[in-house]
């Protein structure tokens, strides 16, 4: 009697959700989509299973889940729960399922998956999510890793379902199947931090809805698609870390709604596509350490969001345009190790946001623009290995964040402004090799948290002020090669930190009995 009672309330259960799928499948039809399941279904099918286990889905589906745990080392899996049981698939962990009981999602975190993905994969037809992260760590006595290997298989392309996938950090190698671009639906692809080699596949323009695309820090060659163009839904686009190369398609002005652009540390050449200016919505701009050449499209100066931007160790030539100054909101401005010249356009002084000022090594002439005073919020101020001239102006007594401060290899003149002893937070001052003159100010015994002070290769003259024993954190002191110098006066402590290069040179101890450093025997 039990059990007609049971059998009874199992063919209840599976009237009603069959009743409850026709209802969905019928608005599903309206929406296109056959994957399309209501709240109410989805709630009451862990009921269903839950009472009646062995209800056992779809053999395909079944063998395709055996596959993977067979090819991932699913027996050494931390979590293996009811995998390759008789139990509904739907049970097992890590994976859930639809009303209809076909698998929507597999994901396993930290959970030791170690192996490659089979074929089979492409026998799951209504996977949504595929998400499967590395396990590392430490115990006492060693170190772990569990990741995926091999190449992704062709028949990924079946599943046409997908809105995620996110195997970031693993082993992955060979190339991206072309048959990616059927994955139309696809909202997420992280492939990035694996081996990946080969081409970007044209068909990647066919995902227009992916929102997210990370391929970064892998071995990819060749040039990007323009088909990268079509994928107007972008939001995320990191590509850096790679060896791609030839230029950067003019079509990437196309996304509309991208945030952040990385294609930092690739081979990238010729020059910044005009275009980008286009990019209206764009928060970071990273296309650093390329070979782009040419100048800096002013263009730039319509991305009013933009917040980063970098364009470090690359050819880049020219001036920089004064539009540059028109990004207000702009935090940091990486143009060093190129050969931009000209002068520091005084505009700059309208970037009040700058938080990170690097132009050196380039080509830059003329005098540092007074301007940068108003850049209070300024932490780093890096102008080195250029050709500025004239003084350094005082109104650098504004910057009261600024912790590093380096203007050295320059043509700069007149005395070191007393004024920079304001500057409360400077932990590093670099003025070397420059055509200063003037006593060093005693002010710069007012900076507490200084740990080095590089003078040398100037004119300095007068005597070293005793204020310097102030600098209790100071480890490099460089004043060498400042032949009208005088003596220092009772640095006590300090000197340790003293790095002179030539015990052969003047008697900077003036007969003290003070040591004298080399620099081969300085504090680091």
């Amino acid at each position: 009697m039990v059990r007609k009672m049971g059998s009874l309330i199992l063919i209840v259960v599976i009237i009603q959700l069959a009743v409850w799928l026709q209802a969905d499948f019928e608005e599903a039809a309206a929406y296109g989509k056959q994957d399309h399941f209501n709240v109410t279904t989805t709630l009451y099918l862990p009921l269903a299973l839950n009472a009646y286990p062995n209800i056992s889905g779809y053999p395909e589906e079944r063998a395709a889940l055996m596959a993977f745990y067979e090819n991932a080392g699913g027996d050494a899996w931390t979590d293996n729960t009811g995998w390759g049981s008789e139990a509904s698939y739907c049970t097992w962990y890590g994976v859930t399922c639809n009303a209809a009981l076909h698998v929507t999602e597999l994901i396993h975190i930290e959970n030791k998956v170690s192996g490659t993905l089979p074929p089979q994969i492409g026998d799951l037809p209504y996977l949504q999510v595929l998400r499967i992260s590395i396990t590392s760590g430490c115990l006492k006595y060693y170190c772990y890793f569990f990741s995926l290997s091999g190449s992704i298989p062709v028949e990924i392309g079946k599943l046409a379902a997908l809105t995620k996938i996110d195997l970031w950090g693993h082993g992955l190698s060979g190339s991206l199947p072309a048959e990616i671009g059927n994955l139309i639906n696809l909202e997420e692809l992280d492939l990035g931090v694996n081996a990946l080699s080969g081409e970007i596949p044209s068909e990647i323009g066919n995902l227009r809805k992916l929102r997210s695309l990370y391929l970064n820090d892998n071995q990819l060659t060749g040039s990007l698609p323009p088909e990268i163009g079509n994928l107007e839904s972008l939001f995320i686009l990191q590509l850096n870390n790679n060896n791609l190369s030839g230029p950067i398609p003019p079509q990437i002005g196309q996304l509309g709604e991208l945030f952040d652009l990385y294609l930092t540390t690739n081979q990238f050449s010729g020059p910044i596509p005009k275009e980008i200016g286009g990019l209206s919505s764009l928060y970071g701009l990273y296309l650093g350490n390329n070979l782009l050449s040419g100048s800096i499209p002013p263009e730039i100066g319509n991305l009013i969001q933009l917040s980063q931007l970098e364009l470090y160790n690359n050819q880049i030539t020219g001036t920089i345009p004064v539009e540059i100054t028109y990004l207000v909101w702009l935090g940091v401005l990486d143009l060093q190790s190129n050969q931009i010249s000209g002068s520091i356009p005084p505009e700059i002084g309208n970037m009040t946001g700058l938080g990170w000022l690097n132009l050196g090594n380039n080509q830059l002439s003329g005098p540092i623009p007074p301007q940068i005073g108003n850049l209070i919020g300024l932490f780093t101020l890096e102008l080195n290995n250029n050709q500025l001239s004239g003084s350094i102006p005082s109104e650098i007594r504004n910057l009261r964040s600024l912790y590093e401060f380096n203007l050295n290899n320059n043509e700069l003149s007149g005395s070191i402004p007393p004024d920079i002893g304001y500057q409360e937070s400077l932990s590093g001052i670099d003025l070397s090799s420059n055509l200063l003159i003037g006593p060093i100010p005693p002010e710069i015994g007012n900076l507490p948290v200084l740990t080095y002070l590089y003078l040398d290769n100037n004119q300095l003259s007068g005597s070293i002020p005793r204020t310097l024993s102030n600098l209790t954190y100071l480890s490099r002191l460089e004043l060498s090669d400042n032949p009208d110098l005088g003596c220092w006066q009772s640095l006590g402590a300090l000197t340790w930190a003293l790095s002179l290069f030539s015990n052969s040179g003047p008697d900077w101890s003036c007969g003290i009995g003070l040591p004298l450093i080399s620099a081969s025997s300085a504090a680091p």
